[in-house]
């Protein structure tokens, strides 16, 4: 039944609070901006969720527990469990790299954004999973770092799609009002 009460409060804030925060004049402003701190700030969230905090005597049996072998435990779960967690990593750092790849493109049309894209994912997973050491229920592991910077290369490459498909990519983009009536 929690999941239910949760569900339906999440549903109601976004119904309640996303049309006043699109409303707000700083979002209209840098609306890629905004779309790429609430990307971040998801990823961080369910990166480092429940936020259990070790003591820093901890921190060398943390750091020795780290996970360096890609994929090593999901030979050791149920697929469904492996097939979700993989999921719920792309699903996060895809929008992620998709949003980032357009500030990067629009701040410096010239340069190639996926390249740029993948590495900024990459390095931010392994601030995250660096972080995960100091979380009392999180094991840091490369699986993450890998599939975050994949993710976020996906979410490029979907970028450079839809840039390639669209005739003039300054009026199609929906969040770039401002470089659209210019």
């Amino acid at each position: 039944i929690e999941n239910v009460l949760l569900a339906a409060a999440g549903s109601l804030v976004g119904i309640c609070v996303v049309p006043k925060l699109a409303a707000l004049d700083m979002v209209k402003r840098h609306p890629k901006e905004f779309l790429l701190l609430l990307t971040l700030g998801l990823i961080a969230y369910f990166e480092l969720e429940p936020f259990f905090w070790v003591n820093s005597r901890e921190i060398p049996r943390r750091i020795a527990a780290i996970e360096r072998i890609p994929f090593i435990t999901y030979y050791y779960v149920r697929p469904s469990v492996a097939v979700f967690d993989i999921a719920k990593k792309l699903f996060l750092s895809i929008p992620f790299g998709f949003v980032l790849a357009a500030r990067y493109t629009s701040t410096r049309p010239s340069k190639p954004a996926l390249l740029r894209t993948t590495v900024t994912g990459t390095l931010l997973a392994l601030v995250l999973e660096t972080g995960q050491i100091w979380v009392r229920s999180r094991t840091p592991s490369v699986t993450d770092i890998l599939l975050i910077g994949f993710g976020s290369w996906l979410g490029a490459l979907a970028f450079a799609c839809y840039r390639a498909l669209t005739p003039s990519t300054r009026q199609s983009v929906p969040w770039d009002n401002q470089e659209s009536a210019s």
